[in-house]
C-alpha cells in the first residue's frame, strides 16, 4: 500500500511540473500596451518616469465607448493632461524637477542691477479693460495669465 501511495505522488509531482510549462505563455509586450480594461493610466500619471504619450494613450484606450460619470477620473485627467501638454520634451518625457527654477535663477542673473526686476522697486501699470463699474469687493476680480518684464 506504502509503494502504491508513493509511486502515486511521485507521478502526481512528476505530472504537475511537466504540465506547469505546458500551458501557454501569454504575450506580455501585448498585456503591458491593452489598456482598455486596465485603467493603468492611474498608475502611469504618478511614475515619473512615465512617457506623456504612453500615458494618454492608456487614458483614450481605456475610456473609448465608456459613459463617464462624476467621480471616475476622467475630468482630473484631462486637466492633468492640459496642464502638461505644453510643458513635456518633444520626446514625451517629463522635465526635471527643479528645471522651472533653475531657469528662472538663470534669467534672474542676467537682468541688469539698475533694473526694477532685482531692486523690487517696480512700477506696475494696469492696462485693462476697465469695463465694470468698481463696487468694492471681488468685483473685476479676474485671473492673471502672465506677467512680463521690460528690460528698460
Amino acid at each position: 500500500m506504502k509503494k502504491t501511495f508513493s509511486r502515486f505522488l511521485s507521478v502526481l509531482a512528476i505530472s504537475v511540473a511537466f504540465s506547469a510549462g505546458a500551458y501557454p505563455q501569454s504575450n506580455t509586450s501585448q498585456a503591458a500596451t491593452d489598456y482598455s480594461t486596465n485603467p493603468r493610466w492611474i498608475e502611469l500619471m504618478q511614475d515619473p518616469k512615465a512617457n506623456f504619450f504612453e500615458i494618454q494613450r492608456a487614458f483614450y484606450q481605456y475610456w473609448e465607448n465608456r459613459p463617464t460619470h462624476r467621480g471616475d477620473g476622467y475630468k482630473p485627467f484631462r486637466r492633468w493632461e492640459n496642464y502638461w501638454m505644453t510643458r513635456i520634451n518633444p520626446d514625451g518625457t517629463f522635465p526635471p524637477a527643479g528645471q522651472i527654477y533653475a531657469e528662472y535663477m538663470k534669467f534672474a542673473a542676467e537682468q541688469p542691477e539698475g533694473s526694477g526686476f532685482k531692486s523690487g522697486n517696480s512700477n506696475w501699470l494696469e492696462l485693462g479693460p476697465k469695463t465694470r463699474v468698481d463696487t468694492g469687493g471681488y468685483s473685476g476680480l479676474g485671473r492673471l495669465n502672465a506677467i512680463a518684464c521690460s528690460p528698460t
